[in-house]
């Protein structure tokens, strides 16, 4: 009887301790971390500053919830230094479980990324580099692949020859109007030119 009693209290724990370690298990599948790829430092650390804010507040005021899901944002420095920025990238991954990232700004970070993307199979949505180096090779694996690159996702900002012409047309046209008439027309153009290609501000 003392056996069957024992058995009992056994099967009861067991049949308890189950359930638990399984509710364990799918709470932790519930956590999805993201980097948030932006340069705090360097030349261009306002900007950067500007977009962790953002994606702070952003995150904040949804509860840092997505469905069932709670988002863990990781803000990871890309520096405006592809070697560093990469770097920063994959230690995200390897050392914070980082599963998927969004943004950046500087071209050569991400660019020198990319392969960590591919190889870590993390996804990376909504970039703003304008370096054409981006779209060359967005459309070298569309080709290869016949769809797109698996996991660069988007690429939202246009190559400078494209962007610069769309602001010499509108100051063209505001100057048509009369709403605009300056008394010089001097041009400041300010550029990145390096392994990972040009840039233009």
């Amino acid at each position: 009887m003392r056996i069957g009693k024992k058995l009992l209290l056994c099967l009861m724990i067991t049949a308890l301790l189950v359930p638990a370690s399984a509710m364990m298990a799918s709470a932790q599948e519930k956590v999805f971390k993201v980097i948030c790829f932006a340069p705090t430092t360097g030349g261009s650390a306002k900007s950067g500053e500007e977009i962790k804010n953002a994606a702070t507040m952003v995150f904040e005021k949804i509860g840092h919830k997505i469905g069932d899901y709670k988002i863990e944002l990781i803000h990871v420095d890309e520096q405006g230094d592809p070697a560093k920025g990469s770097q920063a990238y994959l230690e995200a991954i390897e050392r914070k479980g980082a599963q998927a990232g969004f943004m950046n700004w500087n071209s050569g970070p991400l660019l020198a990324a990319w392969d960590i993307m591919n190889m870590k199979k993390v996804p990376h949505f909504f970039v703003l580099g304008d370096n054409q180096k981006m779209v060359d090779r967005w459309n070298k694996e569309k080709k290869e692949m016949g769809w797109k690159p698996p996991y660069m996702m988007t690429k939202s900002w246009p190559v400078p020859a494209k962007l610069t012409k769309i602001y010499a047309d509108a100051i063209a046209a505001w100057e048509k109007s009369g709403k605009f008439k300056p008394a010089k027309k001097i041009v400041a153009l300010a550029g990145e030119d390096q392994d990972w290609g040009l840039e233009m501000m």
